[in-house]
């Protein structure tokens, strides 16, 4: 009896090994059949991602993107993973008559990108010198932004005075924006505003409506706790040309040092002592729409200080654009309040040679006797400017550049310099400062945003410099501004930029 039990025992759990290893191996089977099934279907949407890419380029960016599409539609090439794109640059307005150097900005935005393979973009009919111009830049996400590296831009074959060049990468996301330097879009601003809106020394006021209805603002930075009628103003505009961008990050390090890095214990810049007037953006309507260098309305505003004929100098025509003739107005309303201008700055940015340092656009120089004593005094005040810039920036970085038009007297042009000029003469020093894009001389490498702040806040304590040389007239004895045209003229050059 023991032995009949012994043996069914032994039977049952035979069985029962039996059973478990056949769930087992089901079991098997049944992961590896749903892995090949899961491996089937990443690999086709794989596939479909390399050979259907979808053109889904952003609205209302300033690009015209022409095709998205495969370099070769057969089946052996869509195995290589080779996508190409061609972005065809916009003429501002859809004006095919403007100069080609006018045709100078492009900002995309490719989907369905290969992360497995090089993805090719041509840009078709960029208006400024090809690649060694350009270094465009790339993000994933429109918030970390990094340029390029020089070997991924390749010159192309262009025409008709347009240059031509590819960019050759491989992403690390099937979403990628391109542009051709860092955007700075009215979106950033209205965030950066809102960051300092509650700082009780920054204030913004809405001076009026562009052309296209979209509001015209004006910064001011000052300590409330004084009267304002014991302080000196300092006027700044930017963006006049939609595409020069850098010029809106050199307003933004000068902005938030004055707010954050500064403030009211500041010994660089007292707020008690000076009020930034800043228009961060002239030309809104041009930057909302895509445009390079113009206003939607087709006029040049940095071209629009036509001042009335006779002796009223202040006074601009009829009709001149809204956005300048509401800047003027503020700047004469500002200036009958009883704190006087001692200087006005216009930022601009350039497409510069290489190794091209930032400058300080003059036009004034030694040889031009025609604005007499006020104008030879005009460019010592400019030349110690620059000097003092250079000394909290990089040493010899910012420079005067001397006007491309020498023998036309200031009274004669229709810049805001001129307009400044004719009404101020040497009281305000003023000009246009321009930052560079390219290789900088200094660094010696491609200028990324973080210089740009970092000039900002430069020029913003070389303003308490100016007001410490040229209006309380004191200074430490080390630190006093050079009057020796010698040395002075070592920060200028003849060489003639283009404006």
């Amino acid at each position: 009896m023991d032995m009949i039990k012994l043996i069914r025992r032994i039977l049952s759990l035979t069985v029962l090994i039996f059973i478990s290893m056949s769930l087992l191996t089901n079991i098997g089977f049944a992961e590896k059949e749903k892995k090949e099934k899961d491996k089937k279907k990443k690999s086709k949407k794989e596939v479909v991602e390399e050979v259907e890419p979808s053109n889904n380029a952003e609205a209302g960016l300033p690009v015209d993107l022409n095709s998205l599409f495969p370099s070769d539609s057969t089946e052996d090439s869509s195995m290589s993973g080779i996508l190409e794109w061609h972005v065809q640059v916009k003429d501002d307005n859809n004006n095919h008559n403007l100069n080609p150097k006018f045709r100078n900005w492009w900002y995309t935005k490719l989907e369905g990108v290969s992360t497995k393979a090089v993805s090719r973009v041509i840009i078709v009919g960029d208006g400024w010198k090809g690649r060694d111009y350009v270094l465009p830049v790339y993000s994933y996400d429109r918030k970390t932004w990094q340029r390029l590296r020089p070997e991924e831009v390749i010159p192309e074959k262009g025409s008709e005075g347009y240059f031509n060049y590819s960019i050759q990468k491989r992403f690390d996301s099937s979403v990628v924006w391109l542009a051709r330097y860092y955007p700075y879009s009215l979106g950033r601003l209205n965030n950066f505003i809102k960051k300092h809106i509650k700082n009780p020394f920054f204030k913004v006021d809405l001076i009026g409506k562009t052309s296209h209805n979209r509001p015209l603002n004006l910064i001011t930075i000052t300590d409330p706790k004084v009267d304002d009628k014991n302080k000196k103003r300092i006027w700044i505009q930017s963006r006049t040309h939609p595409s020069e961008t850098g010029s809106s990050f050199v307003l933004e390090g000068l902005i938030d040092y004055l707010l954050t890095d500064c403030n009211s214990c500041c010994k660089k810049v007292d707020l008690g002592k000076l009020i930034f007037n800043i228009i961060p953006i002239v030309n809104v309507d041009g930057v909302v729409e895509g445009n390079a260098r113009l206003a939607p309305t087709g006029v040049d505003l940095e071209r629009q200080w036509l001042r009335k004929s006779g002796s009223d100098n202040k006074s601009l025509i009829d009709t001149v654009a809204p956005e300048v003739k509401l800047i003027s107005s503020k700047i004469l309303e500002l200036a009958s309040v009883g704190s006087d201008f001692i200087a006005a700055f216009n930022f601009h940015s350039t497409n510069a040679l290489p190794n091209e340092r930032p400058f300080l656009f003059s036009n004034f120089r030694r040889s031009l006797p025609e604005h007499g004593a006020e104008g030879d005094t005009m460019l010592i005040r400019q030349l110690n400017f620059v000097r003092e810039v250079s000394k909290e920036y990089c040493g010899d970085t910012l420079y005067l550049k001397t006007s491309y038009e020498p023998g036309v007297t200031m009274d004669k042009k229709i810049f805001p310099e001129s307009w400044w000029w004719v009404n101020f003469k040497d009281k305000v020093v003023h000009g246009t400062i321009e930052t560079t894009s390219g290789i900088n001389g200094c660094f010696e490498e491609w200028v990324n945003w973080r210089d740009h702040l970092n000039l900002g806040s430069a020029i913003a304590m070389a303003c308490q410099k100016y007001y410490n040389f040229f209006v309380e007239k004191k200074w430490f004895r080390y630190d006093a501004p050079s009057w020796d045209m010698k040395e002075l003229l070592r920060y200028a050059s003849e060489a003639s930029p283009e404006k």
